[in-house]
């Protein structure tokens, strides 16, 4: 904060402290690989924050919270070497300083962010199946399938209002809280025609639900499809591992 600009900070001052511990366990049983994990987190924060009214005045907070991660899974390989996975995670976090205590004017995007100190953290539960191997050593691939629950899940709305301030009219957003749930679909291939030329296939599906509200997520990636073509071009005197490539995305 510079005092006598008339401005406020975005975010307020603030010193955070973190310490985390964990531990994993892997074991072999013939075609079997398992892992399980375990994460401890300690957060301490001290925040600084600057009221909202007319009269201004300081107002601290001090955060100290524990978050517990869980994760385990289970992997196979086949006899052609095709490996089957399948993991559970169970993940929470904390709101970050932005999304607690931001107010203002964000000039990287021109809008006006309000957080909210009265948030939740987040729980997640996530499930993730694989599958990924190669056909007659000429093709590689790998499918994934992942679904995600997410209770308290923390996102910027924007609000159906402009402020007026004595930089212009910016649009009011506002983070917020409701359950979600995530499901995504990623496909990765690799195709060796020959030595020298080699094309690949990528695809990646995603859908975000607001379950609270039976609306779509908002923020997401956009569904995609890449698909490339290489060449790797034969040594030209000093010149090596030379690679053309044409894609489309």
């Amino acid at each position: 904060n510079e005092p006598g600009t008339g401005i406020l900070p975005l975010i307020p001052d603030y010193t955070s402290n973190k310490l985390g511990i964990f531990i994993l366990a892997k074991k072999k049983q013939q075609q079997f690989n398992f892992e399980l994990g375990g994460r401890y987190d300690y957060l301490d924060q001290r925040v600084a924050t600057i009221t909202r009214g007319i009269v201004k005045e300081i107002k601290r907070y001090h955060n100290n919270v524990s978050n517990i991660g869980l994760a385990g899974g289970a992997r196979y390989i086949f006899s052609n070497g095709t490996n089957l996975s399948y993991n559970i995670g169970l993940a929470s976090r904390n709101p970050g300083i932005n999304e607690l205590y931001s107010f203002g004017l964000h000039q990287g995007v021109s809008g006006i962010e309000e957080g909210d100190p009265n948030l939740l953290r987040e729980e997640a539960l996530k499930n993730t199946l694989s599958i990924s191997g190669k056909i007659n050593s000429k093709i590689l691939f790998e499918i994934l399938y992942f679904d995600q629950a997410i209770e308290n899940y923390i996102f910027l709305n924007p609000q159906n209002q402009f402020r007026t301030t004595i930089r212009g009219s910016f649009p009011v957003f506002k983070y917020t809280q409701t359950r979600a749930r995530i499901l995504g679909l990623d496909f990765t291939s690799a195709l060796l025609l020959t030595e020298r030329i080699n094309a690949s296939l990528k695809a990646s599906y995603l859908k975000g639900s607001d379950t609270q509200n039976n609306i779509p997520l908002i923020y997401l990636p956009s569904n995609n499809l890449f698909l490339s073509l290489n060449y790797k071009v034969p040594k030209v005197g000093q010149w090596d591992q030379i690679i053309l490539e044409i894609n489309n995305k």
